[in-house]
């Protein structure tokens, strides 16, 4: 199977001068805890992401405001992506590697197409194989680091 049969096509994004507001907004009425976020929502080039976590640390937890914009909290540089044609089992070990629990899916040219999240992956593979997406899902959700 591949990335682009497992994914979530078209999904809700964000650009980086909407508020923190607007995005948590999105992620509450559509229940998700990411939105790509877009140069644009003509050309759909991924810029960054921003998770439910980012809102929360990044934002309220310095005291900033819902007014915030989304470029002040997402997470940008190198993204950990997938190409359409990748396999689940590489985009297994890119999410393994990189620790995340959710891949956009995305053009050679950066396009967004999709997402493929970790309950994409078990709901298509776990009723081949339970074990296999336990230990996968256990392994994406190893901790990086102890507290101190």
């Amino acid at each position: 199977m591949l990335a682009r049969d497992a994914m979530t096509a078209n999904p809700v994004v964000v650009t980086p001068e909407e508020s923190i507001g607007r995005a948590a907004e999105i992620m509450r009425d559509f229940d998700v805890g990411v939105v790509p976020v877009v140069a644009d929502r003509q050309s759909l080039r991924l810029v960054g992401m921003l998770t439910d976590r980012d809102a929360a640390v990044r934002c309220l937890a310095a005291h900033h405001t819902g007014a915030c914009r989304v470029r002040d909290h997402m997470t940008t540089g190198t993204l950990v992506t997938a190409d359409p044609g990748d396999s689940l089992e590489v985009l297994v070990a890119r999410m393994e590697r990189a620790q995340v629990r959710r891949v956009p899916v995305v053009q050679p040219d950066g396009r967004l197409l999709g997402i493929v999240a970790q309950a994409d992956i078990a709901m298509r593979l776990g009723p081949d194989s339970p074990a296999a997406i336990e230990e996968l899902l256990e392994r994406i959700s190893e901790p990086a680091g102890t507290l101190t």
